[in-house]
């Protein structure tokens, strides 16, 4: 008995030929579908240097324009960044004070590798 293993990175047909003791063939395929999400956006973040979670990121398939926006509820900006590689840290950008526990708007928009475009809003809770 087999008991194959796959991790593929894109949708993959998998074909099995199979021949008994008397010489009889058969065959099978499988086919997996790999559904790459476009942006992933995380609903909370624990920024207290533990190295888990310390920073909100936008997480994706590869982006060749993008930038990312956190507002607080009287609708400051208080963080910008055109860097995917750059999370917010829970801090008032360009004066590192530590924002309170809560509830805090983003707004994401950029432009994937593909030319597909992307622009999310929404709500991110830091917990401190």
């Amino acid at each position: 008995m087999f008991n194959p293993v796959a991790y593929p990175d894109s949708t993959t047909v998998y074909v099995v030929i199979g021949t008994d003791l008397y010489g009889c063939v058969g065959t099978d395929s499988i086919t997996i579908m790999v559904n790459v999400p476009g942006v992933y956006i995380p609903n909370a973040f624990t920024p207290n240097n533990d190295g888990r979670n310390d920073k909100f990121y936008i997480r994706g398939k590869g982006t060749q324009s993008f930038q990312l926006d956190i507002f607080d509820r009287n609708g400051n900006l208080i963080y910008h960044t055109t860097n995917p590689d750059d999370g917010w840290d829970g801090t008032i950008q360009g004066t590192g004070k530590k924002v309170a526990s809560g509830a805090y708007v983003y707004h994401t928009k950029g432009v994937f590798t593909d030319g597909e475009k992307f622009n999310e809003s929404g709500m991110v809770n830091l917990i401190r």
